[in-house]
């Protein structure tokens, strides 16, 4: 994360409003699990997105991971 509360991606620098206690936490889960911040957001993003587009089709596979 550049700015406070923004991470960059591909397209450009997305804002977050996240409150200090969720922002806390997610620094938490990610120091666990062993990744950045800014990973453990886009990983986050990815799993809902993925939950999503399952829902409406379960006939679908996603797997998500580092490269």
């Amino acid at each position: 994360m550049d700015q406070e509360g923004s991470i960059n991606g591909d397209q450009g620098v997305f804002g977050l409003n996240l409150s200090e206690r969720l922002r806390r936490r997610a620094a938490e889960m990610a120091h666990r699990d062993g990744v950045t911040l800014e990973d453990f957001i886009l990983i986050a993003v990815s799993e809902k997105i993925a939950q999503s587009e399952c829902s409406r089709s379960s006939n679908q596979s996603v797997s998500i991971f580092k490269v």
